[in-house]
């Protein structure tokens, strides 16, 4: 039953009341029902059905009462469904506008010859696409290619100073066929980059290493930065295992390093949610050695 159809339903009810009270009750009450069906008609407020005296006809009023719903329901249906259309064609139009910007400019600096700048808007073109797009668990695969993009992106900030290395466990075999959730990995790639590497005038150093076990994957997320000490080892990795907030699990008052402790519990959260309790992630570090974020996923979590 349509909307429209509900209304038109209620006023029919409605007026069938007049015309039992043209036969049966005063002038009164007659009029006071023309004056709710009229404020109904210029308004659609079911309230005004409501609150229409019909209580000497329980048939009718059940009428009314249902038809109320359903026009409750059908309002809210509507304007969810109106504001799921917005969003969709929102969501549409704002993600082409800025790919097609982005091209442009891409386009634009091949054609001066600064090539370095297209590589960079490229790969930001590419991030952007992965971010808004993709599926919320994607293929590792895909994720390590968008750990590329986003490096891409950095060196051109960095330049020598910064260098990715990626180790997977068989070069023949190539990337195992496994799913993880999207952006599990640039958010720690980020930390590591803004508080272990960012201080270093050369030789910075991001290695992902990625293995196997028969029923898991491991990927280790390896920088030479700045490191840690013990004790803020200890409670970075007490606030993960106890869901605290990085405020609480960072140990400083530092924004920064309140920052790193957020990313951090945020990723460990989503595995743990998807994943189970077994799984997420472990930190290990050394003060002016050097940092390593393990990640552990189920292999076979997934079918291929």
């Amino acid at each position: 039953m349509t909307h429209t159809e509900i209304i038109l339903i209620a006023e029919a009810a409605v007026f069938a009341v007049i015309l039992i009270v043209i036969r049966y009750r005063s002038h009164r009450q007659m009029r006071d029902l023309e004056n709710h069906i009229r404020r109904f008609r210029e308004t659609h407020d079911v309230g005004e059905l409501e609150t229409a005296d019909l209580g000497r006809w329980p048939e009718i009023r059940a009428l009314v009462v249902y038809l109320v719903q359903e026009l409750k329901n059908g309002t809210i249906t509507q304007l969810k469904r109106e504001k799921a259309e917005y969003l969709a064609l929102q969501s549409q139009i704002t993600p082409h506008f800025l790919f097609n910007t982005l091209e442009d400019i891409r386009s634009d600096a091949l054609e001066a010859g600064m090539r370095d700048i297209a590589r960079v808007i490229g790969a930001l073109s590419t991030h952007l696409r992965y971010v808004l797009e993709s599926d919320d668990l994607v293929w590792l695969e895909d994720e390590l290619d968008n750990v590329e993009d986003y490096y891409t992106i950095q060196k051109y900030r960095f330049g020598d100073r910064l260098n990715l290395v990626m180790e997977l466990p068989d070069e023949h075999l190539g990337c195992p066929k496994v799913k993880i959730p999207k952006l599990t990995l640039q958010p720690i790639l980020e930390n590591a980059i803004s508080h272990g590497l960012e201080g270093k005038l050369s030789d910075g150093e991001i290695r992902i290493i990625v293995e196997t076990t028969q029923n898991d994957l491991l990927i280790g997320v390896r920088d030479n930065g700045a490191g840690m000490t013990q004790e803020k080892l200890r409670e970075l990795n007490n606030s993960l295992r106890n869901r605290k907030r990085a405020a609480s699990g960072s140990g400083s008052s530092s924004d920064g390093k309140r920052h790193n402790g957020i990313a951090l519990v945020n990723v460990d959260s989503r595995l743990r949610l998807i994943f189970g309790e077994n799984y997420g992630i472990h930190i290990y570090s050394m003060e002016n050695v050097g940092t390593e974020v393990q990640i552990r996923i189920p292999l076979h979590s997934q079918e291929s």
